[in-house]
């Protein structure tokens, strides 16, 4: 099995915004081309965060994506 990230709200934000040092962007990138992770709690973050209509729907747009693997920590992960 690869190796996995768990990506936190802080750097979700930041990637999406385009907020990210060009390194930064380029790293995130790769994590998020492959299959990203995040918990619920970031979920939640990222739900609440105060913003722009067009940064919310993109977003809302990215924790949509059906491939999109949630962490929930009261499941077990059984692969």
């Amino acid at each position: 099995m690869g190796q996995g990230f768990l990506i936190d709200s802080n750097a979700l934000i930041g990637f999406l915004s385009g907020k990210l040092s060009d390194k930064g962007m380029e790293f995130m990138n790769d994590i998020i081309n492959r299959t990203p992770n995040i918990s619920v709690i970031t979920k939640i973050e990222v739900l609440s965060y105060n913003t722009t209509s067009e940064a919310y729907r993109l977003l809302l747009d990215f924790i949509r994506i059906e491939s999109l693997g949630i962490i929930n920590p009261y499941e077990p992960n059984i692969s």
